[in-house]
């Protein structure tokens, strides 16, 4: 590395230690002027000749410059200490600049009560103190320094390599971030915008979390413990029918999430005798969970009838009451079926009779709707699906066309109403422009015709006027400009 040119402190600084040296002395006599090339600065690098002599003060002392000359009143050639060297400054320090003061020379023509500086011979002398270049930590900011605050803090806005604090350069700006591990991987405990992972952030934290969809909504799929929701955890989510948070099947919450019910193979504490999951009505177990047993109606292996009754002249006689749709018994060629409860939305109505799209009913599960007539176009069709647009068939009273397809450059746009100009969708080969506006001096007329000059409508901002004709000599040009 090459040393920098002294600058003025360093003469300043031989100026106050030879002041110093003269106080030491007898009482100063007013010191010869040197030379025009007494403080000529030294050129870099230059060093004191082996030819050229240190002045001297009066009390002895040498001094850089040209030999034989007098400094503070004294004479050259008297014997004494040698004046001391200036210490160099500590790395990241600057030099220690004097000030004038007793026993310095403000200036070497005063002739004043102090000492005069030392004299730099032509060419001669030492060629001071280097500079110390400089360098980060120093306090001031340097070319290619963002900052340089003078400590070595690396919580605050200026790091101790004189970087600014940045999210992501791995230390922590106190009361600024979080955290800061100086990684670009968001699922760790520190994210990329150097806040403290948390659950609820909407970043599942690897090794941590298990979901994490940044909503306050413990009804989905994932809780708001940062856990995947499963049935067994407590909390009802989409698809379960129940969650009681246990794992017991006999109770009114199976251990599947799904409501316990006569017939799903499981006996209910306390609410079945059985419950054999089948739908057979005629083995020891009933279809309403109840044991099989004589006299319950039904006919079971081993029993030659059961009328629900012990009395009667025949051999098997019904009970005193008439057998009734609802009954749960099917009579055949009577019922087409008998399910025994009062449900009519159910594949059994309350007739008896099976559910069927057309009844006018909605047999819930299955169909949409049901308005149990044959007309196509109302809001409810055939299929006992609803009616919308885009199914090809035009619902009275509500549609204009439905052309089945979602294309809005037809005659049938996606609206399932009748193309026309300004309804803001373009009918190809037919219109030019439409923009679904009333304005007449847009861009597109509202004739569904792009706007040009001598159309006669003056398009705003574009044309000064428009008069719609051919003649260019009159206050509107043929360029739609007024004259």
């Amino acid at each position: 590395m090459s040393k920098q040119r002294p600058s003025c402190p360093v003469r300043t600084l031989a100026l106050t230690l030879f002041g110093l040296c003269a106080c030491i002395g007898p009482e100063p006599r007013l010191a010869a002027l040197p030379d025009a090339g007494a403080f000529e600065e030294p050129r870099p690098g230059a060093s004191l000749s082996r030819n050229q002599a240190p002045m001297e003060t009066s009390a002895g002392a040498k001094a850089p410059g040209s030999a034989g000359r007098a400094a503070v009143g004294g004479k050259a050639g008297s014997g004494g200490a040698s004046a001391p060297k200036p210490t160099p400054p500590v790395a990241g320090e600057r030099a220690p600049v004097s000030e004038p003061g007793a026993g310095s020379a403000a200036d070497p023509q005063d002739g004043g009560a102090g000492a005069s500086a030392p004299a730099a011979g032509s060419g001669a002398g030492t060629a001071g103190t280097p500079a110390i270049p400089p360098q980060c930590g120093d306090g001031m900011t340097q070319p290619g320094e963002p900052c340089d605050d003078g400590d070595q803090n690396d919580d605050d806005a200026c790091l101790s390599n004189c970087q600014a604090a940045r999210c992501g350069d791995g230390s922590v700006f106190s009361g600024v971030e979080q955290c800061d591990d100086g990684n670009k991987v968001d699922t760790d405990a520190c994210r990329n915008n150097c806040v403290a992972a948390a659950c609820g952030d909407g970043i599942v934290q690897l090794g941590i979390e298990g979901c994490d969809d940044g909503n306050r909504v413990d009804g989905d799929a994932c809780r708001n413990t940062c856990a995947a929701a499963s049935c067994g955890d407590g909390v009802l989510q989409t698809g379960e029918q129940c969650d009681d948070g246990n794992k017991l099947d006999t109770d009114v919450c199976r251990s599947n999430c799904l409501k316990a019910r006569c017939g799903d193979g499981v006996v209910q504490t306390g609410v079945e005798q059985c419950d054999d999951g089948n739908k057979l009505d005629t083995d020891a177990c009933r279809n309403t969970c109840v044991a099989a047993s004589c006299g319950d109606g039904i006919l079971q292996l081993g029993e030659q009838c059961d009328d629900h009754h012990r009395v009667g002249t025949d051999a098997c006689r019904t009970h005193r009451t008439p057998a009734r749709c609802g009954d749960g018994v099917l009579r055949t060629g009577v019922e087409i079926c008998d399910d025994g409860n009062q449900a009519d939305t159910d594949a059994c109505r309350n007739n008896c009779t099976k559910a069927r799209c057309g009844d006018g009913v909605v047999q819930l599960g299955i169909e949409i709707c049901d308005d149990g007539n044959k007309l196509e176009t109302d809001a409810c069709r055939n299929t006992c699906i609803a009616a919308r647009c885009g199914d090809g068939v035009v619902q009275e009273g509500v549609e204009t066309c439905d052309d089945g397809n979602q294309l809005d450059s037809d005659t049938c746009p996606s609206t399932c109403l009748r193309a026309r100009c300004r309804d803001g969708f373009v009918q190809t080969a037919v219109e030019q422009c439409d923009d679904g506006n009333t304005l007449a001096s847009d861009a597109c007329l509202n004739t569904c015709d792009n706007a040009r000059c001598g159309d006669g409508i003056v398009y705003t901002g574009i044309e000064q006027c428009d008069d719609a004709n051919r003649v260019d000599t009159d206050a509107c040009s043929n360029a739609c400009l007024s004259r």
